[in-house]
């Protein structure tokens, strides 16, 4: 495994295959390219970016001539995150002859201009690890401007026999952790990006004393931001670094709310749990695209920063405590990583000697 952003080590990867993390990272680039897109050329044209671009790119190409791989899968590019992959356009070209299946595999998808050549040229098979009728609903959501859909959007017709929805990717293992008997859990992923949510839930939290709350900061979370809100927290809060996903999972499991920002892997997981949400989105687009669709199919609150308060924060958590969702999408929708697997092997199989 290729990992090309910030080494995680909460999962197994290196006792179930090897894993390269590259050098350097174009992470602080993805971040301001995904609030200012029309940066991203200009950014990727200087030479810093250059020289980054060249030293990864020499890592992944050795790797790859060292492994000789059948298949390669790519993570979102081409289906998305295009701004956070800027070298997988430049070696697909180089190694196209090396290797006999390559596969993208999404959890959603965002536009890339290029997205219907690409599949075309390049791809085996595309795959989205959500139901189609639930991606149908997201792009409903989603902000295309007139360019980004006249580019984008006919991939879903030229390429319809590339595409395969898998269903949702879950895992479902869960391990007991301190939580409070009736709860609020907050959370915002594995990236550190969006501090307002924790600030928003430390002054919710003191504003309603009644109420008791779990927040997990995230694996990425710099000590001195763990201090600070453990400081912070009164003694409703229990404050988490960071916990395994098991515990993740018993947490959701467990909880009467969710505040959250509708990240993918929550959002599967509150759609699995059957839980009520509040969600504040950190983007425009992807996240609140995925906050919308999820309104269709569970108790949803989004909140909106220009008529934010505490006192409407409550009144949303009083009707959305009580309400035991109903299951929208049966136990196949969630067997992504099975069916995905499924056709790994089949795409093995029928790799020639």
């Amino acid at each position: 495994m290729l990992q090309g952003g910030k080494q995680q080590n909460l999962l197994p990867f290196d006792k179930l295959g090897r894993r390269v993390i590259l050098p350097y990272s174009f992470s602080k680039m993805g971040m301001i390219v995904d609030r200012y897109p029309k940066l991203h050329d200009r950014i990727l044209s200087t030479p810093w970016a250059q020289n980054v671009l060249a030293r990864r790119l020499e890592v992944i190409l050795s790797e790859l001539e060292k492994f000789a791989p059948d298949l390669l899968i790519t993570e979102y590019y081409p289906m998305g995150d295009a701004f956070w992959t800027n070298e997988v356009p430049i070696f697909l070209e180089r190694i196209r002859n090396k290797v006999k299946r390559i596969f993208c595999s999404c959890g959603y998808v965002s536009p890339v201009d290029e997205a219907v050549e690409v599949i075309g040229e390049f791809y085996d098979a595309v795959f989205i690890h959500s139901p189609q009728r639930f991606l149908e609903s997201y792009l409903r959501y989603f902000r295309f401007d007139d360019r980004d859909r006249e580019k984008f959007m006919p991939v879903f017709d030229v390429h319809r026999d590339k595409i395969y929805y898998t269903g949702f990717v879950i895992d479902r293992e869960e391990e007991e952790i301190e939580r409070w008997d009736e709860y609020i859990l907050v959370s915002r992923g594995g990236g550190v990006i969006n501090r307002k949510i924790i600030s928003l839930a430390l002054g919710f939290s003191k504003y309603r004393k009644d109420l008791k709350f779990v927040i997990v900061l995230g694996p990425s979370t710099p000590e001195s931001e763990v201090n600070e809100v453990k400081e912070l927290a009164g003694e409703n809060v229990i404050v988490y670094h960071y916990v395994s996903r098991p515990q993740f999972n018993y947490l959701l499991k467990n909880c009467r709310v969710s505040l959250n920002m509708s990240g993918y892997n929550t959002s599967t997981k509150l759609l699995y749990y059957r839980k009520p949400a509040i969600i504040y989105p950190l983007d425009a687009v992807e996240q609140m695209a995925r906050a919308k669709c999820l309104t269709e199919f569970l108790p949803i609150r989004i909140i909106a920063e220009s008529s934010l308060s505490f006192r409407k924060l409550g009144e949303w958590v009083e009707e959305l405590w009580e309400i035991k969702p109903s299951s929208v999408f049966s136990e196949s929708d969630f067997q992504g990583e099975k069916d995905f697997l499924r056709a790994l092997q089949y795409e093995l199989q029928a790799i020639p000697e």
